[in-house]
C-alpha cells in the first residue's frame, strides 16, 4: 500500500431497519480501490461493507469489537 492510497469512507447509515441491502449492486457500482460504507445499525452496533484492492492494513480499535467476513472476487 502506498502513501497515496485514497480511502472513501461513508459513515452515514445507508439503509433503514428491514430495508433490503443490495450488496451485489453496491459492489458492481464501486469504482474506488478502498471503499467503506455503513450499511445499517443493529442495536448499538453498525454493519459496514468494505471493498478494497490489494492487502488490507491491519489495525485495531481498543474500545470496539470488530468482526471481518472476507469474500474474494472470483
Amino acid at each position: 500500500m502506498s502513501d497515496k492510497t485514497v480511502y472513501k469512507l461513508n459513515m452515514d447509515i445507508k439503509y433503514d431497519y428491514l430495508e433490503k441491502i443490495k450488496v451485489p449492486e453496491i459492489v458492481k457500482n464501486c469504482k474506488d480501490k478502498w471503499f467503506n460504507q455503513t450499511l445499517c445499525k443493529v442495536n448499538s452496533s453498525v454493519l459496514r461493507l468494505g471493498i478494497f484492492e490489494g492487502e488490507f492494513h491491519m489495525h485495531r480499535h481498543d474500545n470496539d469489537d470488530e468482526v471481518f467476513f472476507v469474500l474474494k472476487e472470483a
